[in-house]
């Protein structure tokens, strides 16, 4: 199976395990959160629980899985063809431009080894046999190879005009992808792109799908069009803002990043529920964004202060949120001025030759009191005040 990309949720992934049912999942040890969850999904499923073998990550390298390929013991190949002619074959039936694909043969290959899959009784130089390579396809999903795409310019990838971005990327020329790609997302964007490489037959996929464009084709649907499109552009990528989030890596701009796309989603829901329910997506739309998105959008705009975090670059809660926190900023503002009185207080007990002292703040230390240095003082000793403690000179 082609290198496909999947969602955060593993659709295509429990797609897949669905269809084939297999009795052993190879899997690297090195894993994504998302991924962990999926096999221990799978390990609590009482009707389904397939053996999970983890390998190294160094096992699912991408040199060492073309070399098992290319020294497997391939039946189907005549015994004296050259490595040339095995290279060419093999090309024919696995895609060596998916990567992925080949990293998951390999370990399929060093699997198979270890546990001598039909060579139970042979020497151990006696290899495995492989007796053919099958294409997977998913069910009611067309299969297109990459000289079909190309021909047909569905996709057409180009190098971007700027001199600025000329190693960042490309971007993509005159295609049918970009003719067709009207989405103000990059979410949007990503799943059409998907629609192109994984092309359903379903027909109950492609009649939802069509209803749809249908009904935004219409002139008179155009106000919800622009309402929907103007929503669409703030949604974020909340896993990936949330994860930062846990992290302690919070920024002013992923705050505003959340409110905005919780807010843009509740416009997203009650523009939906005023749209007919009987086209399937406005009904899931309805039903999947609940009344929690509501909470959430009104609880972030009660707490956090955007105009006091962006002036002061750092998160900030407004006022009459928490006695405690807004006890805590009145000392705060008022620090200055206590802090002066004590520089005053303890100038009245200094020698009178100090004309002035202030309290300055080190981190990893706390306040101390900063006196202007006198020509008599050399020696450490001379730096010894009754009632202080000498702790750095600067």
């Amino acid at each position: 199976m082609p290198d496909t990309s999947d969602n955060h949720q593993l659709q295509l992934l429990a797609r897949v395990v669905q269809e084939v049912s297999p009795h052993v999942i190879i899997t690297s040890a090195k894993q994504e959160r998302c991924m962990v969850q999926f096999m221990q999904g799978l390990g609590a499923n009482p009707d389904y629980r397939p053996e999970v073998v983890t390998y190294p990550n160094v096992d699912f390298g991408l040199e060492v899985s073309k070399q098992r390929l290319l020294s497997a013991q391939l039946l189907f190949l005549p015994p004296a063809v050259s490595e040339r002619e095995r290279i060419s074959y093999l090309s024919s039936c696995i895609s060596f431009d998916s990567p992925l694909m080949l990293r998951s043969v390999g370990a399929l290959l060093k699997c198979l080894d270890r546990r001598r899959v039909g060579v139970e009784l042979e020497d151990s130089s006696v290899g495995v046999p492989i007796l053919q390579f099958h294409t997977y396809t998913l069910k009611d999903v067309v299969y297109v190879d990459r000289d079909t795409y190309s021909v047909l310019q569905i996709f057409k990838s180009e190098l971007h005009p700027s001199v600025y971005k000329l190693q960042s990327g490309e971007k993509e020329g005159l295609s049918l992808y970009a003719i067709l790609n009207h989405c103000r997302c990059k979410f949007g964007s990503k799943l059409l792109r998907q629609w192109f490489l994984r092309p359903t037959r379903d027909l109950a996929v492609l009649n939802r799908r069509q209803e749809v464009v249908r009904f935004f084709s219409c002139p008179r649907n155009s106000d919800s069009l622009n309402t929907l499109q103007a929503s669409l552009r703030n949604i974020r990528n909340i896993p990936t803002l949330l994860r930062t989030m846990s992290l302690s890596h919070t920024k002013v701009s992923d705050w505003q990043g959340l409110y905005k796309t919780v807010y843009s989603a509740v416009c997203i829901r009650d523009t939906v529920r005023s749209l007919p329910q009987s086209i399937q997506l406005f009904q899931e739309i309805s039903e999947g964004f609940s009344d929690d998105l509501y909470y959430i959008a009104s609880l972030i705009s009660r707490v956090v202060d955007f105009e006091g975090s962006l002036a002061e670059n750092r998160f900030t809660v407004k006022p009459n949120v928490d006695p405690a926190i807004d006890e805590k900023k009145r000392r705060m503002m008022g620090l200055s001025d206590f802090l002066t009185d004590v520089a005053r207080r303890e100038l009245e007990h200094l020698d009178a030759r100090i004309p002035s002292c202030c309290v300055i703040y080190i981190p990893l230390i706390g306040f101390l009191l900063s006196v202007p240095r006198l020509p008599s003082m050399v020696e450490k000793e001379d730096f010894e005040m009754e009632g202080l403690d000498f702790m750095v000179r600067v």
